[in-house]
């Protein structure tokens, strides 16, 4: 069955949601609990203990200009990141194409025309958050949908693939 998506609506709320949900991925899996930070989190995590350390060092110059270079670098990576991801979605118009069948999930709109088959060994489970739903692999490939598409997609996936894991 040939599943269209279009993740125009809230992208980098999905995206942002997506990604934490990818790096907590063992985590979630272990505890079969969806109970994890965001991805922005996770850099506010690293970014604010950084910048109070840096303000606190006001007496060692160089360790506090160290320490600041290092926090804007963070920030800087987090929005390259994020505006690297979306300008590329904006260019496919943020639609995307699986194929769900017996053999597995196969994604047909990747980048170059490459089709990247997933069996459903492979597939590990499906963690449904505030805005998203993320199919996870054993590998470090993810799929992720809007929330809006849940009841569809938990539908498609379970014709095919009764055992599968949810995680909400």
């Amino acid at each position: 069955m040939k599943l269209v998506y279009d993740l125009s609506d809230d992208y980098l709320k999905v995206l942002n949601e997506a990604q934490g949900i990818a790096l907590s991925k063992n985590k979630i899996l272990r505890n079969k609990s969806s109970k994890c930070l965001s991805y922005l989190n996770k850099v506010l995590v690293v970014f604010i203990p950084v910048m109070v350390l840096s303000l606190l060092m006001m007496n060692n110059y160089k360790g506090m200009i160290i320490l600041f270079l290092l926090d804007i670098l963070c920030l800087l990576l987090f929005l390259v990141r994020m505006y690297s991801s979306y300008s590329f979605r904006e260019k496919k118009d943020f639609k995307n194409t699986l194929v769900i069948n017996k053999s597995g999930i196969k994604d047909i709109s990747s980048f170059d025309n490459i089709e990247i088959l997933f069996k459903w060994s492979r597939i590990k489970a499906v963690v449904i958050k505030n805005y998203s739903v993320v199919i996870l692999t054993d590998s470090p490939i993810f799929f992720f949908f809007n929330i809006k598409d849940k009841k569809r997609i938990l539908s498609i996936l379970k014709e095919y693939n009764k055992d599968i894991l949810i995680i909400k």
